[in-house]
């Protein structure tokens, strides 16, 4: 695509003009920038294709947000879940509750060891504190991902050929969790919090992933999303998705 300019507005007068080269822009589109305003959402204004720009001046749109939400979802609990062509892929989710990093982010560096398995037939059953017990997770850690669900901290799931992927949030810090799934069993399960062992966020996903198929009963080798319930209302609020409960 052709480079452009687009003014984004911030809200209170503060309207600035950025580059852009990788997006198709229209006004009204929200998007995330980079420099001192990176990590707040802006909405597009005007586009400009007539233009000579200092890059030594100018920063960059760095995301498009992508609201559009279309099908049928169900609703259970405090999620809402779409199958097939109506899950939504990890990346769209993400832009909701995060902006991608600014080129002057550090971009932070992982070592990995072995993943954890967590066996959804087993789920039920836990309720002892060894944290060797059956399925790969312990009763106190278990009720401990549950509360954070519960909580509203799980803010979606997305598994797609499967490969999954989550994100939580506590106190506008986000983690996320990435695993494989077989229709049965969560494995390959690592998770960006601090602690090295099987945590509860990696819980968290193995709980709500677990209700939902059984309160659904959709095929769990299917393509799905799950997205908590307020977040998916803020993001729809403009579009008309069917909601079946």
């Amino acid at each position: 695509m052709k480079p452009n300019v687009v003014y984004v507005s911030f809200g209170y007068g503060k309207i600035y003009p950025y580059l852009n080269d990788r997006f198709d822009l229209a006004v009204g589109d929200k998007v995330y920038v980079d420099g001192k305003l990176a990590g707040q959402v802006g909405e597009v204004t005007e586009v400009l294709t007539q233009f000579k720009v200092n890059l030594k001046y100018y920063k960059y749109v760095l995301a498009k947000l992508d609201f559009n939400m279309e099908g049928t979802y169900k609703k259970f609990d405090h999620f809402v879940v779409g199958t097939d062509v109506n899950a939504v892929p990890f990346d769209k989710m993400l832009a909701w509750i995060q902006a991608p990093p600014s080129s002057d982010d550090e971009e932070d560096e992982f070592i990995y060891g072995d993943g954890y398995t967590i066996d959804l037939a087993t789920l039920d059953k836990e309720d002892d504190e060894d944290e060797d017990a059956e399925g790969g997770i312990s009763g106190i850690v278990y009720y401990d991902g549950q509360e954070l669900a519960e909580n509203g901290e799980l803010k979606f799931i997305s598994v797609m050929s499967g490969v999954g992927k989550a994100a939580l949030m506590h106190k506008d810090k986000i983690k996320t969790v990435d695993f494989r799934f077989d229709g049965e069993k969560l494995t390959e399960l690592f998770c960006t919090c601090i602690t090295p062992r099987l945590c509860e966020d990696m819980a968290a996903v193995a709980y709500v992933i677990n209700e939902a198929i059984k309160a659904l009963g959709f095929e769990s080798t299917v393509d799905f999303s799950v997205i908590e319930e307020e977040l998916f209302d803020d993001v729809t609020k403009n579009t008309n998705p069917t909601i079946i409960i």
